[in-house]
């Protein structure tokens, strides 16, 4: 039986109550009380469209295919459900940790991919950036490719390390079990880092512009602009295929070869 939580209780709850001055009396239902939780929403259903439907075909397809951002986005809600759902602040922050190395290490990796795709580097030179631990390819790989501030001392960087990386790592090293507030702002640190890297993608596409449809896709896109959804759309169309699995099982191929050099460097 898990702990039990606030969070894992079911939102209508009876409550009793009994003469504190008779012994040995039964308790008496006194009412109901209906908690604050988030953990039972009931959205409204409505019929999916065939291009909803097109959108799910094609996201499981690059799950299997083995897609680092359809990675992030399950641990992301892991991490969703560890803090609102069960309760759970150590697993909550541990969970943010991961998907926060899961994000940082897709975005590089993938573009990464693309520089090669254009010829504008090798497995070495790749082999070489993801030799380094995520802090010095942070200070080091970023800002350069995506513009932006990708110092420790702004955010979201700093708020990546000061809410995420550092209470995951008492976490995780010392059993350090956090607060229900350092869970809650190692999910906030989260999604602020995953709407930063929206933004920079969305800049930077022409670029990148596998990495960032694959992340941000036509939903992403029209929050940033109709105009920037429009060209992307536009240079989409213009490689004759939407088969984004494709890309995602190229981009894991090319992947396979880098990380094998870097096994290989590491060993020796």
């Amino acid at each position: 039986m898990p702990e039990l939580t606030y969070e894992r209780l079911h939102p209508a709850v009876l409550w009793f109550r009994r003469p504190v001055d008779a012994e040995g009396a039964a308790p008496e239902p006194a009412g109901l009380l209906m908690l604050e939780n988030r953990n039972f929403a009931m959205p409204e259903m409505t019929p999916l469209g065939d291009g909803v439907l097109w959108q799910i075909a094609q996201y499981n397809a690059r799950g299997a295919a083995g897609d680092p951002f359809a990675a992030y986005a399950e641990r992301r809600l892991e991490a969703e459900i560890e803090v609102w759902t069960n309760g759970r602040p150590r697993e909550g922050v541990v969970q943010c940790g991961i998907a926060a190395e899961v994000l940082l290490g897709a975005l590089l990796g993938m573009a990464m991919w693309e520089e090669h795709l254009s010829g504008a580097l090798t497995v070495e030179e790749a082999a070489d950036v993801l030799s380094l631990d995520v802090t010095p390819r942070i200070k080091s790989q970023y800002e350069k490719r995506f513009g932006g501030k990708w110092r420790f001392t702004e955010n979201p960087i700093r708020r990546w390390h000061t809410d995420i990386a550092e209470p995951r790592n008492r976490a995780v090293h010392a059993g350090v079990k956090p607060g229900d507030d350092q869970a809650t702002a190692a999910l906030e640190a989260l999604l602020a880092l995953e709407r930063y890297v929206g933004d920079r993608l969305a800049a930077s596409w022409k670029t990148y512009p596998r990495t960032a449809w694959l992340f941000l896709g036509s939903a992403g896109f029209r929050k940033r602009g109709k105009k920037k959804l429009q060209a992307v759309e536009a240079w989409i169309a213009s490689q004759g295929s939407n088969n984004f699995a494709a890309w995602v099982r190229d981009y894991q191929g090319w992947r396979r070869e880098v990380d094998a050099l870097v096994s290989r460097r590491r060993r020796a």
